[in-house]
């Protein structure tokens, strides 16, 4: 199999795999409430589990006919980073986490590796088809979201009355994802009038997701793009430091959520923006999280030689929490101390992975690779368990992160 066409196939593999995936998430509501929840068993595990572990299997073939790896910081970073969780698993004799590592970092390293690209054509027709099926089999019993403001029935004690999801009873930062997505990579791959359609569509179900997270990210990525363009179509210093400035400016922002309420500020528009409450009940929510890190950083502390090499499962073990009438426990309200926690020393490696990610993006001047990149970067702090490709969201994201933009002229005016 020649060079060329091995990148082919792959390519074909990831973007099958990806609508695949995408059209699951769609019909047979993964990770979401309603009459049929989905609790990570049964039928729909197998439906997800079987394709990836099917495309890890099919990019091995297809690089075993031409086994030669990119010697770039990504692939370095990720092959090292396999191999010390490889050696964390056994000394735990944790097999949960070697397979949990194991079925993101694999296809993770052949995204790396073939640099799949999805089209602009799919990724629209899996976005308006997603809109279709939410809109047509909306359910007015089981009302944890929908489509229209005020169809919700969920965080009602918060103003959210107005939530909207793209995604039948899936929380609204799955949805924002997607259309923050869309936008990005319509703005610079749509040339054609339909684009403003997409804008509209993807403006509606951000604005109205009521998801803190993905306002920032919008705020944030588009911020990239004027300093961008202010740079004469250019990266400068500032964006080589931009993510860690971003990341900085999350965690500040999270501070200031904590002393709003301390110091009096009363407004109808930042309690249900901001603070997504109406009595300030979300500020045990935001604290909580604080604890969290806390308690990472004991579980750390007491676990000697195993804190080095991480701890294992026993980081899953969820915490009993007095905080937030002790409802709030569990590990991904704050996903790196997670990491850090259940990987010791070699999240070192994966953050070197990212940091080339972003690398390779400023070296080829690919601007829209670059705030893919931030997006994921800021999405993970706020929901780690987006990071595995049984998500769809995730592997859309991955789909755009090599792909040039054609509209020159948007981004050099």
């Amino acid at each position: 199999m020649k060079l060329k066409s091995s990148f082919d196939v792959a390519n074909t593999l990831f973007s099958l795999y990806a609508i695949l995936l995408t059209m699951l998430w769609m019909l047979l509501n993964y990770g979401g409430k309603g009459s049929d929840p989905y609790t990570g068993s049964g039928i729909r595990w197998f439906l997800i589990t079987i394709p990836l572990l099917g495309l890890i299997f099919l990019n091995f073939l297809i690089l075993s006919f031409r086994p030669v790896i990119a010697k770039d910081g990504v692939s370095i970073s990720l092959i090292l980073y396999t191999f010390g969780m490889t050696i964390s698993s056994i000394y735990h004799n944790d097999l949960k986490l070697f397979s949990e590592v194991a079925r993101w970092i694999l296809p993770l390293f052949f995204v790396a590796h073939f640099k799949p690209k999805i089209s602009i054509e799919v990724v629209n027709f899996l976005y308006l088809t997603a809109i279709i099926l939410c809109i047509f089999t909306y359910n007015p019993s089981e009302t944890d979201y929908g489509y229209l403001p005020g169809q919700t029935t969920v965080n009602l004690h918060q103003g959210l009355w107005w939530r909207v999801s793209l995604w039948k009873y899936l929380t609204p930062p799955y949805s924002a994802a997607f259309s923050v997505l869309v936008f990005v990579a319509n703005y610079f791959l749509n040339q054609s009038r339909s684009r403003y359609l997409i804008y509209a569509l993807c403006l509606y179900f951000i604005v109205l997701s009521g998801n803190r997270t993905s306002y920032l990210v919008f705020t944030l990525v588009f911020a990239a793009l004027f300093l961008y363009q202010r740079n004469q179509g250019s990266f400068g210093k500032l964006l080589s430091v931009y993510p860690f400035l971003s990341v900085a400016f999350i965690y500040i922002l999270q501070l200031l959520s904590d002393l709003i309420p301390l110091i009096g500020i009363q407004s109808e528009l930042i309690n249900s923006f901001l603070l997504r409450n109406e009595g300030g009940e979300d500020v045990g929510n935001l604290s909580s999280r604080i604890l969290i890190m806390l308690e990472h950083y004991r579980i750390m502390q007491e676990a000697s030689l195993g804190g080095f090499l991480g701890v294992g499962s026993e980081v899953y073990a969820s915490p009993q929490w007095t905080s937030n009438d002790g409802s709030l426990g569990g590990t991904t309200d704050s996903y790196l101390t997670h990491l850090i926690v259940r990987d010791g020393i070699f999240f070192v490696f994966l953050v070197l992975g990212f940091v080339s990610f972003f690398y390779q993006s400023i070296k080829s001047n690919n601007i829209m690779g670059y705030m893919l990149l931030l997006a994921l970067l800021l999405y993970t702090i706020g929901y780690g368990a987006w990071l595995n490709f049984t998500s769809p969201v995730f592997v859309l994201f991955l789909g755009f992160l090599y792909q040039k933009p054609k509209l020159q002229k948007s981004i050099s005016a």
